[in-house]
């Protein structure tokens, strides 16, 4: 007789082995991901602590207790700490899931189950990477909000009391100079960043902001050329477009009804800056994980009562962080 497979004692249920597997899972595409605007930075704790300091928000130095502390400088600083999200996921995949189931290609039990707990690891850090991407959004925007797209978790402009700036582009006439104002709003975000580098200005456009922009006659033509050329050098699922030093994407982020950009806005922000914004990630609330550096995915499991399944729990712990807020715009547009 074959040996008997004592599957929910297995090794893979482990922390490290569920944590390596739902890290190294296929990447859902999400558009501030892939442009790589964010930067990924580990963290032992549960909190950033931060200064508001000419317009920028710096990270304090950790000093050992005991320590004197920097020297205070004649600018007015403002600081806060700033607390990691955590946002777990739960699920289960008990013995009936597979009974009389097998992997196709495979009659072991043992790949049946792993191959269960794959498919429920990647819908549940669909999950997460879809809420990490609307506080990306939210990040650029200044205001962290939480999944009903109303309660505030973190608002930059109201920490440090700063006036979020407005932009209007006008599409109003023929005789509008769209270029012009691109030119303006380059200008606008490159006083705003310092001592930071920039590229160019991305924005991110709600469907009829992108319309009303590719169709006015200033942009139309050029907007063809760049469209037939952009579609032999790849595919994307966004559609954007390059114009005069601003690269603007038609950005379709919507989750449970919940547009990440509004309509007829859209939100600016500088590329290429190379550190303005950042991914902190904590590490997990389990014992395993104390004091590590964070990793931006977490999975475990417990044995259910009666050996019946296995719960399982995949969470992550970020706090997405715009550390020069006055460098992006609210955008409008006027269109009559």
């Amino acid at each position: 007789m074959p040996p008997v497979l004592d599957i929910w004692n297995d090794n893979f249920w482990g922390l490290t082995e569920l944590t390596d597997a739902v890290n190294t899972l296929p990447y859902v595409p999400r558009m501030l991901g892939d442009m790589g605007v964010f930067t990924v930075q580990p963290i032992s704790t549960l909190t950033v602590s931060g200064e508001y300091k000419d317009g920028e928000v710096q990270l304090v130095t950790n000093q050992p207790r005991g320590v004197v502390g920097e020297v205070n400088t004649v600018t007015k600083r403002v600081g806060r700490a700033f607390s990691t999200l955590h946002l777990p996921i739960q699920d289960a995949v008990k013995a009936d899931d597979v009974q009389g189931v097998r992997a196709f290609g495979n009659a072991t039990i043992a790949e049946t189950v792993q191959g269960r707990v794959n498919d429920k690891l990647q819908e549940m850090k669909d999950h997460i990477d879809s809420t990490i991407e609307w506080h990306r959004v939210g990040a650029i925007k200044g205001v962290l909000l939480d999944a009903d797209g109303t309660t505030q978790i973190l608002d930059m402009y109201s920490e440090f009391s700063i006036a979020r700036v407005t932009y209007d582009f006008d599409f109003s006439s023929d005789s509008a100079d769209v270029r012009q104002q691109c030119m303006e709003l380059k200008r606008l975000t490159v006083a705003q960043l310092g001592r930071w580098p920039m590229t160019m200005v991305g924005l991110l456009c709600s469907d009829g902001f992108f319309d009303a922009l590719i169709q006015h006659d200033s942009v139309k033509d050029t907007y063809e050329g760049w469209s037939a050329a952009a579609s032999l050098r790849q595919n994307l699922a966004y559609e954007m477009f390059d114009f005069a030093g601003c690269r603007f994407v038609n950005y379709r982020g919507n989750v449970s009804s919940q547009a990440f950009v509004t309509a007829d806005t859209a939100c600016s922000f500088p590329i290429g800056t190379g550190g303005i914004f950042k991914e902190y990630y904590a590490p997990a609330d389990y014992e395993e994980t104390v004091n590590t550096m964070g990793l931006p995915f977490y999975a475990k499991s417990e044995l259910m009562p009666f050996g019946k399944g296995r719960l399982i729990e995949t969470q992550s712990n970020p706090l997405l962080l715009n550390h020069r807020p006055s460098s992006c715009f609210a955008i409008t547009m006027t269109t009559t």
